[in-house]
């Protein structure tokens, strides 16, 4: 506005645009009502974390640790037109796991807690009132997963309920599916390459995913899959998912470790981008959404205000069948997890994430945020290197300058203020961005000991590392006995405070007398004298009870206390455990790395003490 008055001023015109009228112009000419509004801080952050350069790095530490486990090796330049960055060697693809949590309503509810009652008065006439839920909020957690096998894992059902001793019926069991798949065990008769697997189901007091039951789907079900799972090349177990709960408990990233099941997060805040699972869930869970709707209205039909679906229908909502209703009726679902896990269904969403074949096909995705260098040639036609969204966003910019230029040539010289220019990062500061740390160094170790939140892990491994590679046991342990030092030195301090009470007392006794006599000496104006002053009688209560609360200050109130707690036998030294850590401590004074063969989690069989430590109690 301040543009156009000036231009009106210059041209002699004496009637200038105030602010409502302007925006109401402006109002008219886009043709639709423009509200100023506040971001959503929770999208931004998204956004934020959603730019090409961090899911470039995602990318390449999982090639790099893909290669660095023993699972693939880089591909040549003849190879990567067809297989991608990584050649993986036979039947390793098998072996890297995707999951996912989702979690399903039984109750026609779509999230949070709360909401309107299950049944809504509703006219024909009037718009739908939307989805009617109850406050009932039965929910379970299906916790589901594939490998770059295209095989779907057998999926694990998370039930609320806060019994001790919580109990299945029988109907839930017997129709209960198993899934077919190979995965970690050989190959076995032509045409017969799968067997069957059971369905787990597990309880928590919110039917979500703790650290007991996360701990348990890797000790349990993943390892059921691979049998033959131990930390050596080509026996190794890789788990792709984001950074949920549970997941930065030590006893999960250990027990993990020493089976040989390394973890690796995706990119914070992308998974819709980067998890396979994601892509998958849409189709899976709107299947078993119709099948719950249906159920629902064909037991509403028979049992009227009885009608109900609850946990128990888990097995013919998300693996469909025949379901026997009242009078001999029945109604057939679909089968969802066929549907929305068959293999063809899993290959499409692999080939979108670009992670298994490495593709890398997101670094084209319009919904990242693509950043340009100061080498980007974006003008040359030859250029390759320049996809398509860094060449839109060099558009815009030479739109801009046009524009600009334009209004400052008709007069409109304030108009050099609209000038935009995109943002430009150096390709040296670019470089130097990405080299924080490098794998297996103590500066690393030293930066993870700290790291509690997927972002801090995402910067200080340079785009991602698993949570239990090496650098991540030994920052743990180290972590872990850099706080029992604190704890021996101020084991030690004690002592030490202890030490200088005993011998203050000791001194008291030997010079003054054993006992408080208020009259003591006569002195030379002929009164009597104590023989132990305030600061004597301090130190001794301190001596009979170091940890005496309301000490008086004068010397009647002391003496009193003193004729209370002298009878008491004083506690003694403790001489033990004051050196026991000194040995182990020692070994990380160094700035060398500390050696992964030798933690409490890889070297056998765990004493009481490291147990308790790893919170392995």
């Amino acid at each position: 506005m301040e543009i156009v008055n000036t231009k009106l001023e210059e041209d002699g015109n004496d009637i200038l645009l105030n602010g409502i009228g302007f925006y109401a112009r402006i109002e008219a000419a886009l043709a639709t009502n423009t509200r100023l509004t506040s971001p959503n801080t929770r999208e931004a952050l998204r956004a934020a974390w959603l730019t090409c350069d961090n899911q470039l790095m995602n990318y390449e530490q999982w090639e790099f640790w893909c290669v660095d486990l023993g699972f693939a090796r880089y591909a040549t330049e003849d190879e990567k037109a067809t297989q991608g960055n990584l050649v993986f060697y036979q039947d390793q693809e098998r072996r890297i796991v995707q999951f996912d949590e989702m979690g399903f309503s039984l109750d026609g509810k779509k999230n949070g807690k709360g909401g309107r009652p299950a049944a809504v008065p509703k006219n024909p006439a009037l718009p739908d009132p939307q989805q009617p839920t109850s406050h009932s909020n039965q929910k379970v957690t299906c916790l589901c997963g594939m490998n770059y096998a295209c095989e779907a894992i057998p999926p694990l059902f998370v039930v609320a309920s806060g019994a001790e001793n919580p109990k299945l019926q029988q109907r839930f069991l017997l129709n209960m599916h198993q899934v077919k798949g190979r995965f970690g065990y050989p190959p076995v008769e032509e045409g017969k390459d799968s067997r069957a697997f059971s369905t787990h189901v597990a309880f928590s007091k919110e039917g979500s995913v703790d650290t007991e039951i996360l701990t348990y789907f890797i000790e349990y079900h993943i390892h059921q899959l691979y049998p033959d799972v131990e930390d050596t090349p080509g026996k190794r177990v890789l788990l792709k998912a984001y950074l949920g709960p549970g997941r930065w408990n030590t006893a999960f990233r250990t027990i993990a470790r020493r089976l040989g099941i390394y973890f690796f997060p995706g990119l914070p805040n992308g998974t819709e981008l980067g998890q396979e699972m994601d892509q998958l869930f849409g189709v899976l869970k709107s299947i078993m959404e119709e099948n719950r709707d249906r159920l629902w209205k064909a037991r509403y039909h028979y049992e009227r205000a009885k009608a109900k679906t609850s946990t128990w229908d888990l097995p013919w909502i998300l693996f469909g069948g025949d379901v026997l209703l009242m009078n001999s009726k029945s109604i057939h679902l679909r089968n969802a997890f066929e549907e929305g896990l068959n293999p063809s269904k899993i290959k499409g969403a692999m080939e979108k994430c670009g992670y298994i074949p490495a593709t890398r096909v997101l670094l084209n995705s319009e919904k990242l945020i693509h950043k340009l260098s100061d080498d980007d040639d974006i003008d040359s036609k030859n250029n390759g290197k320049a996809d398509v969204h860094k060449r839109l966003i060099a558009s815009l910019e030479r739109r801009n300058h046009l524009v600009v230029d334009e209004l400052i040539n008709k007069g409109y010289r304030l108009a050099d203020r609209l000038k935009q220019n995109i943002q430009r990062i150096s390709k040296k500061k670019m470089s130097s961005s990405n080299s924080i740390t490098v794998p297996y160094s103590f500066k690393r170790q030293k930066l993870l000991m700290n790291t509690r939140q997927g972002g801090e892990w995402f910067k200080a491994t340079n785009g991602g590392a698993p949570l239990n590679c090496d650098d991540a046991i030994i920052a743990m342990e180290r972590e872990q006995i850099l706080d029992q030092k604190n704890c021996v030195k101020k084991r030690n301090k004690a002592f030490e405070v202890r030490q200088k009470e005993i011998k203050t007392a000791q001194r008291v006794r030997g010079t003054k007398g054993r006992r408080y006599n208020p009259k003591g000496k006569k002195n030379r104006s002929g009164t009597f004298k104590a023989n132990w002053t305030v600061a004597d009688l301090k130190a001794m209560i301190k001596w009979k009870v170091p940890k005496q609360k309301n000490v008086p200050t004068d010397r009647e109130g002391l003496a009193e206390l003193w004729n209370e707690v002298k009878g008491i036998t004083p506690p003694s030294l403790n001489l033990r455990n004051q050196q026991n850590c000194v040995d182990t401590l020692a070994q990380f004074e160094g700035d060398g790395p500390y050696q992964i063969e030798r933690t409490f989690i890889l070297c056998g069989k765990l004493s009481r003490e490291e147990r308790r430590l790893l919170a392995f109690s």
